[in-house]
C-alpha cells in the first residue's frame, strides 16, 4: 500500500505544469524586456483569462464564469483609464479647493457715515484730526485707498 502511494505521489509531481515558457538563460532580450514591463501583471491578465481569474478573490472566481471575454477586457481597460484620470481629478480638486480661499464677489456697500471710516477725514470729531489731515498725506497706504 505504501509503494502504491509513493507511485501516485511521484506521478503527481511529474505532471506538475509550469507557466514558464522559457528558462532564464535562454530568454531573448525582447522576452526579458516584456517580462520587466509586465511588472504589474496587466499584460499577463490581458492575454490570459486564467491569470485574470487566479488574481481574484474566491467569490469572484466562482462568478467569473458569467463574465464574457468582452466584459473582462473592458473591465481591465476601464481600470487603467481610471488610473490615468486620477492625477487629473486630483488637479481639478486641488484647483477648486484653493479657489475657496479667494474672496467671493460681494456687492460694494454704500457710503454711510458709519461705514468705511478709514477713508474720511475726522474733522467733525475735532481734536488733533482737525489740526492735521494725516489721512490725506497717506494716500499710498492700503488702509487709505
Amino acid at each position: 500500500m505504501l509503494r502504491r502511494a509513493a507511485q501516485v505521489g511521484a506521478r503527481a509531481f511529474t505532471r506538475a505544469s509550469s507557466t514558464a515558457v522559457v528558462s532564464a538563460n535562454t530568454e531573448s532580450f525582447a522576452q526579458k524586456a516584456w517580462r520587466w514591463v509586465d511588472v504589474t501583471g496587466f499584460y499577463t491578465k490581458w492575454h490570459s483569462r486564467r491569470a485574470w481569474i487566479l488574481d481574484m478573490e474566491p467569490q469572484s472566481r466562482a462568478s467569473s464564469i458569467l463574465v464574457t471575454e468582452y466584459e473582462r477586457k473592458l473591465l481591465l481597460w476601464l481600470t487603467w483609464v481610471n488610473f490615468f484620470y486620477i492625477p487629473i481629478s486630483v488637479w481639478y480638486w486641488y484647483g477648486q479647493f484653493t479657489h475657496l480661499s479667494s474672496k467671493p464677489p460681494v456687492p460694494l456697500m454704500p457710503e454711510y457715515q458709519y461705514m468705511n471710516g478709514r477713508k474720511r477725514d475726522f474733522s467733525h470729531v475735532g481734536g488733533r484730526w482737525n489740526d492735521c489731515k494725516v489721512l490725506d498725506g497717506m494716500k499710498g497706504f492700503p488702509w487709505n485707498v
